[in-house]
């Protein structure tokens, strides 16, 4: 039985206790899913693809405070504008004190700076802990919130990481989102191959064409086009694509232009040329200049490389052109016609012999 004054004592230390939690956890976390840069002039842009993040495949881990070095911070979307969220059956566990409402997921462009950022709140309005599904009925688009598109550099590269908005436990780990997707929507976006919120390993296809307008015997010194077109067949970004070009001894390099801004007029340039990144379900065009110069068939040979590319089946062409016709040497065109001049000869003296000896 305590006594009056245990009483007191213990409802003050309870009182203490509560108070320094509740500063602590002062910011529980906004009921917002979407903060941003608030414009009265937002322009609302119209999505036209989606890229999916899938957390059954790796857990999105949420560390510290933003701009932590725990934190996860990766480049899964490249385009043009972010503009807005779908989530669908988002599984988050937060970890001792740390509420839902606290773990954020932060849309940039590559300078990952605030003026140009969504913050998207998964949980946002719960504040509480455990383990919980989150679902949106529909597409949560930022313009509706009075907020801003995000909208990439030149780079068309966007940036995400997930930080926890009140830190209770520096250096671990404060929430997990262990499974269900969040579509983020917006305009020409495409999924980075190395995302790791995907299914599977994310490959490219890309095809080469390769053709030329000579097909038959050449003068020397004739002017001869080859045309390359590198093709992405996939709907992924291909990466650090090169172009491996073999020319024929038997030709004379004198240019190669690409539609990425290619050009190049020196031989050694020519032979391994890097193309960097070539979008989804696009091409590349090449052009090549060459003259012939030497007796013997043309053979010429192409090869296209990628990061995220390991069907190598439809990547290489040779072509084959018939070159330039054997000149006969000037010094050697008098001792041609002797021979000539004596294989006739035996011809009309072999038969006078013989009827001589008849």
């Amino acid at each position: 039985m305590l006594t009056k004054f245990q009483t007191m004592i213990y409802i003050a230390v309870m009182l203490i206790v509560t108070t320094l939690v509740c500063a602590e956890k002062q910011n529980l976390g906004s009921n917002n899913f979407i903060e941003g840069i608030i414009s009265s002039n937002a322009v609302q842009s119209t999505p036209n693809s989606f890229v999916e993040l899938d957390f059954s495949v790796v857990d999105g881990e949420s560390w510290d405070a933003k701009d932590q070095p725990n934190n996860i911070v990766t480049n899964c979307i490249n385009g043009d504008t972010i503009t807005g969220f779908e989530t669908s059956n988002i599984i988050i566990e937060t970890v001792g004190r740390s509420y839902f409402s606290e773990a954020i997921i932060y849309f940039s462009d590559s300078n990952q700076g605030d003026d140009n950022s969504i913050k998207f709140r998964v949980g946002a309005g719960n504040h509480s802990s455990g383990s919980m599904s989150f679902s949106t009925s529909s597409i949560l688009d930022i313009t509706d919130t009075g907020n801003v598109d995000v909208v990439s550099l030149s780079d068309s590269k966007f940036y995400i990481q997930l930080y926890e908005e009140t830190d209770d436990s520096p250096n671990t780990i404060d929430a997990r989102y262990i499974s269900g997707s969040l579509k983020v929507w917006g305009v020409n976006l495409e999924m980075t191959a190395n995302c790791p919120y995907v299914a599977a390993a994310i490959e490219a296809d890309l095809a080469l064409e390769y053709t030329s307008n000579a097909n038959d015997i050449l003068p020397t010194n004739e002017i001869i086009n080859f045309d390359i077109t590198i093709n992405n067949l996939s709907n992924i970004l291909a990466t650090n694509v090169v172009l491996e070009n073999i020319i024929s001894e038997n030709l004379q390099f004198t240019s190669l232009t690409c539609s990425d801004d290619v050009n190049i007029v020196v031989t050694e340039e020519a032979h391994s040329i890097s193309l960097g990144e070539i979008a989804a379900n696009t091409s590349i065009q090449c052009a090549m200049k060459a003259h012939a110069r030497g007796f013997g068939e043309i053979i010429n040979s192409v090869n296209i490389i990628s990061d995220n590319d390991p069907d190598i089946s439809n990547n290489s062409i040779t072509l084959i052109v018939r070159g330039s016709p054997q000149s006969v040497p000037v010094n050697n065109l008098y001792a041609l016609i002797i021979l000539l001049l004596l294989i006739i000869t035996s011809f009309i003296y072999t038969p006078l012999m013989t009827k001589v000896k008849s």
